[in-house]
């Protein structure tokens, strides 16, 4: 609905019309539309066509749209935005919906005006290109963020799952803990009740520590796993030793024999053996388990350091020394339920005497993230493969990521770094992922980066220079163990 007109005085009070001339603000006045919208009201909804520049005179709206499936406020217009339809600008189609969210007034300037609007002022026309390169640097903020949030939401289901597994494995294996340190303690009290001499012990405490040391047999089938647990299930039924086959298990998962037993407690008297090998296979089990506690622990604490690596937690913003390899390892680590829930193959080719390059840690593992997923991404559900490659160039580094996936048409070839071009589905990529790649790699480091393509051949290729000017060293920190292993 509309009402009566604005007030020169209230247009004053908005930042756009500042220190205009009063003909200007009289025009405004005169041709503007005033317009009223309740909390809760449309304004405007996807797909409509935008045919006015409007100015939010009192009140606010939300801009929403739909992010990921799910309804999104990108952002919230205030008292004295001027948004709608600009001159110049080439909007066809509103892409979201404006809802206010308390009683509203706007002017609206319908798009037939605007040449006789510019034409009041010269600084009319300054004012409008400032907003268009405002609305361009916000919405590419915006997207730019919001490719970060699906990239971290992304990370973080597959974090998810790589954390699940070994803090599963923790609390699977503590709770059989709590129970075999109970079976321990039993057979610990039955084991003293034997009176074993000093020599006795003495050879029991060698035979422990051989178990405890031994590693479980490889390369055995099944069907010769089976014939040693049957081996020395037998091997302890003959020595009175009650569910020989539980005690079996234990010992044959350790890649003990029964001839290792029988040479390691020979001289022990005969009527003891029950007591000393239900000990002994109880010390063996809780020992193991607790390896697998700590190695299940250990598997945490690396995620844990590469996630702290990849994001750069404890890091310096200025340009540092880095090491390029760290960077890609961690990233991995970042994508490894991603590379594992398509089976891809991951080869490691750096250099060992790689130097480290002068950059921003942060900004750099933008890139690999990018350039990685969009190779998985690329890859078939089964025998796909990635090789990454690093090595020293004249000058600089030279880092390639190479895949067999489905390729880029040559056609494409060239757009591929615009912002806002993708090849994707609607809805799983913005376009900006490789033209973040290339403002980082060329404006932020010096760098280059190109693209060779065919199908079942992908080579991204990404130079960055030893010097660029000063730099700062890294601060200490501890890398994930596994880093360089492939």
């Amino acid at each position: 609905m509309t009402t009566p007109r604005t007030t020169i005085e209230e247009l004053r009070r908005i930042a756009f019309f500042d220190d205009l001339p009063d003909h200007v603000l009289t025009w405004f006045v005169e041709h503007g539309e005033l317009m009223t919208a309740s909390a809760g009201e449309r304004l405007f909804e996807p797909g409509g066509t935008p045919d006015r520049m409007v100015i939010l005179l009192e009140g606010e709206f939300d801009v929403r749209g739909l992010m990921n499936g799910q309804m999104t406020t990108f952002f919230t217009a205030e008292q004295g935005t001027v948004g709608g339809l600009l001159p110049y600008s080439r909007m066809k189609a509103y892409t979201a919906e404006g809802i206010a969210t308390k009683p509203s007034r706007l002017l609206a300037i319908l798009k037939d005006l605007f040449p006789e609007m510019l034409a009041l002022h010269p600084e009319l026309s300054k004012r409008v290109v400032a907003l268009l390169s405002d609305r361009i640097r916000e919405t590419t903020r915006w997207v730019g963020q919001r490719e970060k949030l699906m990239a971290l939401g992304k990370l973080s289901s597959g974090l998810a799952h790589e954390l699940n597994n070994p803090a599963a494995a923790v609390t699977r294996a503590a709770s059989a803990l709590k129970d075999r340190l109970r079976t321990l303690s039993e057979a610990a009290s039955e084991l003293a009740a034997c009176e074993l001499i000093h020599g006795h012990a003495e050879t029991l405490e060698q035979m422990r520590q051989m178990v405890l040391q031994r590693h479980a047999a490889e390369g055995l089938s099944p069907v010769e796993r089976g014939r040693q647990e049957d081996a020395i299930a037998d091997w302890l039924e003959a020595r009175g030793v009650e569910q020989p086959w539980v005690l079996a298990e234990t010992y044959a998962d350790a890649g003990v024999t029964a001839s290792d037993l029988e040479s390691g407690l020979s001289t022990l008297p005969a009527e003891t053996l029950p007591e000393v090998l239900a000990w002994l296979e109880a010390s063996l089990a809780a020992d193991r388990l607790l390896g697998e506690i700590v190695a299940a622990a250990g598997r945490i604490s690396e995620l844990v350091a590469s996630i702290k690596a990849y994001s750069h937690m404890d890091r310096a913003i200025e340009r540092q020394l880095t090491d390029v390899r760290e960077g890609l390892d961690n990233t991995l680590v970042m994508l490894g339920h991603q590379i594992k829930k398509k089976q891809v193959a991951i080869e490691r080719a750096y250099a060992e005497d790689l130097p480290k390059v002068p950059g921003h840690p942060g900004e750099l593992t933008q890139v690999w993230t990018n350039l990685l997923d969009n190779a998985i991404d690329a890859l078939p559900q089964t025998g796909g493969r990635i090789r990454i490659e690093a090595e020293r160039e004249h000058d600089g580094v030279e880092i390639r990521v190479i895949d067999n996936g489905s390729g880029i048409p040559e056609a494409l070839q060239s757009r591929i770094f615009e912002p806002f071009y993708t090849t994707k589905a609607m809805g799983t990529g913005t376009g900006l992922g490789l033209d973040i790649v290339q403002r980082v790699v060329t404006l932020q480091h010096s760098g280059r980066v190109t693209v060779s393509s065919e199908p079942g051949h992908t080579v991204f290729t990404v130079s960055l220079p030893l010097e660029v000017g000063p730099v700062a060293e890294p601060a200490p920190h501890q890398p994930a163990s596994n880093a360089r292993q492939g």
